[in-house]
């Protein structure tokens, strides 16, 4: 045999297996493939025919989550926020300082053993404590406006189980001026205000094709969170879930944290989010035909929302209705108490004509 041409002894076991007795004189030969090496030698390398070794190439299963955190990351770069990057851990004092009850969720903390500080004794429960910090401490260095986001785990304990329960979410702080620092020499020094807030949620769904899912209303009752002023409380809801909330920070809340401008955010369920089944993509080709807008005003109840108003115009069935938006809503001495006006800007179009 080639092994036994240079002096190391074989057997054959079967057709796959061969004992080799390996000299004392051969102490380089310690594994199989040095005895493969020895028989490819004796061969000759060239004699040995070349293949390609079989490999799947099949497409390995994605992470739907991190697909959709890394395209939200882009498109609120886009809105104009930048996004912050903070520890996972925090003080255990922070859901205090947002007044959070001790009776909340959010004030039962996976506690680490050896934290790096005193102010970094737990896992966080809530991303808007880093948040605020970043703004104080832009704010300390005369960056007055700000518009950051997050994306990020929150942890919670599970009775019973060894790991916690880990989340994502999404938040977001604005504060001071709606056109960033720029010298207002072709914009205006206007601050930012709820309206901005709203506006960024309401474009976040919209690029997740979840707008039709979700509901953005005014919170009222014991659903709104203790951190936000009461006139100014959103709550978005699927079904009869919760899954984000909206609002301006209360200044007592804002001192805790050594802010002193008006501060608006935004926290969403991002894994509720991800789990929303999206709307299918559309398209539809662009129209040839002009657009015709007419303005109407109506007066109804004050309790009656001007967003009811718009739904019911779009929900018509009318095939010539494009579009509906509030432009005005009034109330004063010549409308009756208790009533409002809202005007209505609707856009009608045809597809196979031009209207008149």
């Amino acid at each position: 045999s080639l092994l036994g041409s240079i002096e190391i002894p074989s057997d054959i076991i079967d057709d796959d297996n061969l004992r080799v007795y390996v000299p004392s004189f051969r102490i380089d030969l310690e594994r199989e493939v040095d005895l493969v090496e020895e028989v490819a030698r004796l061969i000759g390398y060239n004699e040995i025919p070349v293949s390609l070794p079989s490999v799947d190439l099949s497409y390995p299963e994605q992470d739907s989550e991190r697909i959709k955190r890394n395209h939200i990351n882009e498109f609120m770069t886009t809105l104009g926020f930048s996004e912050a990057i903070n520890y996972s851990f925090y003080s255990s004092e922070y859901p205090s300082l947002l007044g959070i009850s001790d009776k909340d969720n959010r004030n039962r903390h996976v506690t680490i053993l050896n934290p790096l500080s005193e102010d970094q004794d737990v896992m966080r429960t809530s991303l808007l404590p880093c948040l605020f910090e970043n703004i104080r401490r832009n704010v300390n260095f005369q960056q007055t406006s700000c518009k950051l986001f997050e994306i990020g785990k929150v942890f919670f304990p599970v009775s019973g189980q060894s790991l916690p329960d880990e989340p994502s979410r999404i938040a977001g702080v604005l504060t001071g001026q709606r056109d960033g620092s720029h010298v207002p020499l072709h914009t205006t020094d206007a601050q930012m205000d709820i309206f901005d807030v709203k506006g960024t949620v309401e474009a976040l769904l919209e690029e997740m094709r979840l707008i039709d899912q979700v509901e953005l209303t005014a919170a009222a009752g014991g659903v709104i969170e203790p951190f936000a002023e009461n006139d100014y409380a959103l709550n978005l809801i699927h079904g009869n879930t919760v899954i984000g909330t909206v609002g301006k920070i209360k200044q007592d809340v804002l001192r805790n944290f050594g802010i002193k401008k008006d501060v608006y955010y935004f926290y969403l369920d991002f894994t509720a989010l991800c789990n929303l089944s999206p709307a299918a993509k559309a398209f539809a080709s662009l129209p040839i035909f002009p657009s015709v807008k007419r303005d109407i005003a109506l007066v109804i109840p004050s309790s009656t929302l001007s967003r009811d108003l718009v739904n019911a115009v779009l929900n018509s069935r009318e095939k010539l209705v494009e579009h509906c938006e509030v432009f005005d809503v009034y109330q004063g001495d010549k409308i009756e108490r208790g009533c409002k006006s809202v005007a209505l800007s609707i856009t009608y179009r045809s597809q196979t004509k031009t209207l008149t």
